[in-house]
């Protein structure tokens, strides 16, 4: 059945960046002219750049769930077995 779902399917496209460039074309009389200068502010497909301290918080975070997940599994295991008898 999900292979009957899956076939109907298309992948999402992905936004691809706008090109800029200048028209070389001369200018008519009259014509509104807009002049800006731009920056690319930030890459969106780069990776973002995270600083040390937040890489320390999730390692301490992941670490405190791995061992909430390690204290609280073994008595759910002698809590199960408990009620199954």
């Amino acid at each position: 059945m999900l292979a009957k779902i899956r076939r109907h399917t298309v992948p999402m496209a992905k936004p691809h960046a706008t090109r800029l460039r200048e028209n070389i074309e001369p200018v008519s009389d009259g014509a509104h002219i807009i002049d800006a200068s731009f920056t690319v502010v930030r890459d969106p497909y780069a990776p973002k750049k995270r600083g040390w301290f937040r890489a320390v918080w999730l390692y301490i975070f992941a670490l405190v769930i791995a061992a909430a997940l390690g204290f609280i599994v073994p008595p759910l295991f002698v809590l199960m077995g408990a009620l199954a008898h």
